[in-house]
């Protein structure tokens, strides 16, 4: 082998070893995660609007915050941290299919996305300090926590009578939602995924 064929191969296993890392990775802090703690798979939430009573089942959690180094098949070599739930709402007969995801898209950056049928809405916090939270008294209840999704910050994509506007809590999750005929419905009962040993 000549010696100016060393550096060339050098630089080629540079290259192979070096695209199997992540250049960037950017993990959930204990304060981010605190989003994932209102609700588990199989859970199943109660909310009532009069004698009716909506019948939330969250389908799905998932928590991706793994530190391991060697780049998965994201397409990409920054890795973001990810979380969030999928859950169905079963109304009048209806089942109303929602979403809500987090991902740490830089180190102080946290994104929020919640769709709720066919609204969507997206939040961006900086630093850390989620600035977009605040408080808000629901049935006499106060939560200093919480984001709310409506018209001024969120679009609909059509006029699907189940979209709605909604108050989502950091420590509890979803506590009310208003249809777009005025009906609120307001959190009653959380009944929690009972594990068959």
């Amino acid at each position: 082998m000549t010696m100016k064929k060393v550096p060339f191969i050098l630089m080629i296993c540079t290259l192979l070893v070096s695209s199997c890392f992540y250049l960037r990775m950017y993990h959930f802090c204990e304060g981010d995660l605190e989003w994932m703690s209102p609700y588990e798979q199989g859970d199943t939430i109660l909310f009532c609007f009069r004698e009716s009573v909506d019948t939330m089942i969250v389908q799905e959690d998932f928590l991706y915050n793994g530190y391991w180094p060697f780049r998965q098949d994201e397409g990409t070599d920054v890795f973001i941290a990810n979380c969030g739930y999928r859950y169905s709402i079963l109304h009048d007969r209806n089942v109303i299919k929602c979403s809500t995801f987090f991902l740490k898209i830089e180190e102080n950056k946290l994104e929020a996305i919640f769709q709720f049928r066919q609204r969507q809405s997206r939040f961006l916090y900086e630093d850390i300090r989620e600035r977009q939270l605040q408080p808000v008294r629901v049935n006499g209840i106060e939560y200093d926590d919480v984001i709310i999704v409506d018209d001024s910050n969120s679009e609909t994509y059509d006029d699907y009578p189940y979209n709605c506007e909604f108050i989502w809590s950091k420590s509890k999750g979803l506590i009310q939602y208003k249809y777009l005929n005025g009906e609120t419905y307001t959190f009653y009962k959380k009944l929690p995924y009972k594990k068959s040993i």
